[in-house]
């Protein structure tokens, strides 16, 4: 901006922000000439340096993959895994300005194991474990702040080694996992052939899972999740066997009614399952301050859900299954209400775990609750005389669900849904009522095929009757024709 047009010096820059040239797209130079009113022309030179381009970076790129298996006999397997890509690597049919800008390093540690082979093999135990441990690291080519200068560059000009570290903290991009679980641990039967019984230690199975994911990079300065997740199953089935007081009557079809009554008493199975499932989250920003209550973003979930199924063959006619889900949170307190009141409530992570187990012990805020049953009976019409062809099978099928209002709503109350079904169907087997009477019998049986000629001797034909020879010393009838 020229301030005084007959001073040559009175000129003014000035740049708004914090210019960069990483972030340049277009570059226009304009020149205009502010004294229209003379007609006189003028011969202007304008030179602008700096703005040519002399070629392209070509240059080339390197990666590199590694991948260890080792097999531990029948303990478990271990499995190491390591990556390197350079800066300029990308495939052959990518343009240049599609290649990698950044240095990628991870190595990625995983093992599975069975732990159940430490203890003695009669116990029956078994203990499945799996551990995992990675980390990728990626460093950019340019600093992510200055998009024009070069970090390797940058970082040699920093002689203070804790200031050069913090410059290369800032600009990479960082992911580490770490995780743990057991599966189903349990205790397998020892005897096939012994009873199962509802209190048998091998009809539960726990397992357990953790795992820890840190992340940073140029925005976020610190991401740490956190996820816990325990359970416990429980199965019984029994082989079902129905009590038939009637058994030992007569087969007599007036009374096949009476003879098939049969009743289980006791269910087929059950089982149940509970999972509690917390994640907890914290994730600091940079350049957002130092007061963490400004800077720091917490994420939390803690989820109780439970299932519940139960079959009953409550005979052989009538049939019975339930099935049920509950879904529960368990409340924390504000982790931003924890800091504000810090002096007052001390040690904050005796507090939070305090709050929890309260909350665990009251089951949680139940938040959606769902079950539904299913009844199918058939009816003993077969087993009355003359109608073992009619079947007649009836069900019934209902469902029923509970879904809570959020917190800020509810005082609008809560959402119930419900749901029937009934059928009825009916086999007719007309073949088996033709076979009660000797008639329709008669005409639903094939008939047998004709046969020609009958004989004592089996080998004989008329034929054969007819070319015998008369025995010359047979004795003739005297009143025998002639032939």
């Amino acid at each position: 901006q020229v301030i005084n047009p007959s001073d040559p010096n009175s000129h003014v820059i000035k740049v708004k922000g914090s210019p960069n040239l990483g972030f340049v797209k277009m570059l226009m130079v304009g020149v205009r000439n502010p004294y229209t009113g003379n007609s006189a022309s003028y011969d202007a030179e304008i030179w602008i340096n700096e703005l040519r381009v002399t070629g392209l970076d070509e240059r080339g790129g390197a990666a590199a993959l590694a991948r260890l298996d080792m097999q531990l006999a029948d303990l478990g397997n271990v499995t190491v895994a390591g990556n390197y890509n350079s800066i300029g690597f990308g495939a052959l049919d990518q343009q240049v300005h599609e290649r990698s800008r950044e240095e990628i390093t991870g190595y990625d540690i995983a093992t599975t194991l069975e732990l159940g082979k430490f203890l003695p093999e009669k116990w029956c135990v078994k203990i499945p474990f799996y551990a995992q441990l990675s980390n990728t690291t990626s460093t950019p080519e340019y600093n992510p702040y200055d998009l024009d200068l070069v970090l390797k560059e940058q970082l040699k000009t920093i002689s203070n080694a804790a200031d050069r570290d913090s410059v290369r903290e800032q600009s990479q991009e960082v992911t580490a996992i770490k995780s743990y679980n057991f599966t189903n641990v349990r205790k397998e039967r020892t005897d096939a052939q012994a009873k199962p019984m509802p209190w048998d230690i091998s009809n539960f199975s726990v397992s357990y899972g953790f795992s820890q994911t840190d992340r940073r990079d140029p925005v976020i300065q610190f991401d740490r999740q956190d996820r816990h997740t325990g359970a416990l199953d429980y199965g019984f089935s029994r082989r079902v066997k129905y009590w038939e007081p009637f058994k030992g009557i007569k087969d007599e079809k007036f009374l096949k009614l009476i003879k098939e009554f049969n009743i289980n008493p006791l269910p087929n199975s059950f089982t149940f399952s509970t999972v509690l499932d917390r994640s907890f989250a914290r994730t600091s920003y940079r350049f957002a301050g130092v007061d963490e209550r400004f800077n720091t973003f917490f994420n939390k979930r803690f989820l109780w859900d439970r299932t519940y199924n139960l079959q009953w063959d409550i005979t052989k006619a009538l049939k019975f299954t339930f099935n049920s889900s509950n879904s529960s949170v368990i409340d924390e307190p504000n982790e931003i209400t924890l800091l504000e009141n810090q002096p007052v409530i001390g040690d904050i992570n005796k507090f939070r775990r305090d709050s929890i187990w309260n909350n665990v012990r009251q089951l949680g805020r139940p938040k959606l609750y769902r079950h539904n049953f299913n009844v199918t009976y058939t009816l003993p019409i077969r087993h009355l005389p003359f109608m073992d062809w009619v079947q007649i099978r009836a069900q019934y099928q209902a469902e029923y669900s509970w879904n809570a209002a959020a917190l800020n709503v509810d005082s609008l109350g809560n959402v119930i849904q419900n749901s029937q079904n009934r059928q009825i169907g009916a086999d007719l087997n007309f073949d088996k009522l033709y076979g009660q009477f000797a008639y329709l019998r008669s005409i639903e049986k094939p008939k047998a095929p004709k046969t020609k000629g009958k004989t004592n001797d089996k080998t004989a034909t008329p034929k054969d009757e007819d070319t015998k020879k008369e025995d010359p010393n047979a004795k003739k009838d005297p009143k025998a024709k002639p032939k």
